[in-house]
């Protein structure tokens, strides 16, 4: 039973609403009104059969409402909405639409919303997170940013708004995988080739052509950003970011102003994560030998090769390099080939021994071995994972 004392000082602290529910059972609420049904509940309520313990969802508006859920009692509690803005009438419209509500309510709604919480995105997560710790104390797991999911509604079609906005499920996982092996220039080139008249279409619409793309654009941002944080950007940079591209989303009017966006964001994701992978030094000496291993990936290079080209003893060279980057130069090597041998393994159909010749590696048994030692499995392995995970 959630302690219902302890949760109304809560609301009362946040001006946030607050409700607990058992299945269908309204068990108490904590705020001064609340407008029913609750839009939070609304939004959440595709959520509630899952197992996540604590976990939130930003709607199209950018109104966020989380949920927290008991896993002894099955008991959950809904907290929200909250909105950054003040909610115009034209959103308000929308979602007494998308609810099947009346629109001789609107006024009603818009006065409940005149009363809610302003916050960003990362100022609700951290505020939820709070809560859970508080309920919760030996609960380490931190809020999950799940997938807005939208009604569908017929697509109205705009002189500005191309008719086929569909792109396949092999066109999606490409953009992903650039995404997550941080390969921006490649993206900004598919984008270009392939994409120059259609959008990602991850199956949800809305009431007209405009709102029907910006939904596609925030749906498609919320999965980019999981495949950015799978390469390593860190995880309240992707927060800030999702923040920022969908309030900039939202004062676009153009389809092609929106699907230029969207080219951005991503191109912008796969940037962050080609940063992260990337080593940091003010040595010139150390930033051409990492730029030499970059251009040679797919030969047999070693250290000796690499010092070769850059004029300098392989002793001196290893030295300066593991100084600056706190690994070997053989580590680096290693890591960057098994890199790429990852993306390859994720991207293409090759076989492990023609991934292993691609890549310059001796053998397919050295190709294997050093693949386990940096990855903890084999390359088949992997494969077969991620052809599970996808």
């Amino acid at each position: 039973m959630f302690p219902r004392q302890l949760l109304q000082k809560f609301s009362s602290a946040f001006s946030i609403p607050l409700q607990a529910y058992d299945g269908d059972e309204l068990l108490f609420s904590c705020g001064e009104q609340f407008f029913s049904p609750n839009p939070a509940l609304y939004f959440m309520q595709p959520y509630l059969s899952q197992k996540y313990t604590v976990y939130f969802v930003v709607s199209p508006d950018y109104l966020m409402s989380g949920c927290i859920q008991d896993k002894t009692s099955g008991e959950f509690l809904v907290i929200g909405p909250a909105c950054p803005y003040e909610l115009s009438t034209t959103q308000a419209r929308t979602l007494l639409k998308e609810m099947q509500l009346p629109f001789a309510r609107l006024e009603e709604m818009l006065r409940w919303f005149h009363a809610l919480p302003r916050m960003d995105v990362p100022s609700f997560r951290s505020m939820l997170d709070f809560l859970n710790t508080m309920l919760y104390p030996g609960n380490k797991e931190i809020p999950l940013h799940v997938t807005y999911k939208h009604s569908l509604v017929k697509l109205e079609e705009t002189q500005d708004t191309p008719a086929n906005l569909s792109l396949t499920m092999a066109s999606e996982q490409k953009i992903l995988l650039l995404i997550e092996h941080g390969r921006p220039d490649e993206l900004k080139e598919y984008f270009d080739s392939h994409l120059s008249h259609a959008s990602l279409h991850m199956g949800t619409l809305g009431p007209n052509a405009i709102r029907s793309v910006k939904n596609i654009f925030i749906s498609s941002i919320s999965i980019s950003s999981r495949a950015a944080l799978k390469g390593g950007v860190n995880y309240d940079t992707l927060i800030s970011l999702t923040d920022y591209y969908i309030m900039k989303v939202e004062s676009l009017t153009l389809f092609s102003d929106i699907m230029n966006l969207m080219t951005t964001t991503m191109v912008d994701f796969a940037r962050r994560v080609e940063l992260c992978q990337c080593v940091r030094t003010e040595s010139p000496v150390v930033a051409k030998a990492c730029r030499f291993i970059e251009e040679n990936l797919h030969s047999k290079i070693s250290t000796k090769d690499v010092a070769r080209q850059l004029s300098f003893e392989v002793t001196y060279l290893c030295h300066l390099f593991k100084k600056e980057t706190d690994r070997t130069l053989t580590d680096y090597i290693q890591e960057r080939k098994i890199r790429e041998a990852r993306y390859l393994l994720d991207s293409t159909s090759l076989s492990l021994a023609a991934v292993s010749e691609r890549l310059g590696f001796s053998s397919q048994q050295q190709f294997q071995a050093i693949f386990k030692k940096r990855t903890g499995t084999t390359p088949g392995s992997y494969r077969k994972q991620r052809l599970i995970l996808t």
